[in-house]
């Protein structure tokens, strides 16, 4: 199966058998919050034609790069808010290291979703 996108920093995938979209971001640093912006806005569009109603979505954020850009971190939580909400089921993958520092700063920003640190519980949560 090919991915929905691919890029050096997502790879989206849509896993139909297992009714989940799967985004896994890559370890490459946006730069600035233009390039940001410009490689989020690319995301949504990748969905179009999923019923994504009946699907989960894990968004798997383990190797993202830590930012202190608060311009950034705002597009990144804006944007992964907004494809997260278009799906009933959602959970977002972190690593112990960016779960403190970056949850902190996310939820600053306005994120919503609650974090797994654990795959197996991530990708459970997303299939029930």
């Amino acid at each position: 199966m090919s991915p929905l996108r691919s890029s050096p920093y997502v790879t989206i995938e849509y896993l139909e058998e297992l009714r989940v979209v799967r985004l896994e971001r890559s370890a490459l640093s946006f730069g600035d919050a233009r390039s940001a912006r410009e490689e989020l806005g690319r995301w949504l569009p990748a969905l179009d034609g999923i019923d994504t109603t009946q699907f989960g979505v894990l968004l798997d954020f383990r190797r993202t790069p830590m930012t202190s850009d608060p311009d950034i971190l705002a597009a990144v939580v804006s944007e992964v808010e907004r494809i997260a909400k278009l799906f009933p089921r959602r959970a977002i993958l972190l690593t112990a290291a960016l779960l403190g520092p970056q949850a902190e700063r996310a939820e600053r920003a306005g994120a919503t979703i609650a974090p797994f640190l654990d795959e197996d519980e991530a990708w459970s949560h997303v299939r029930s």
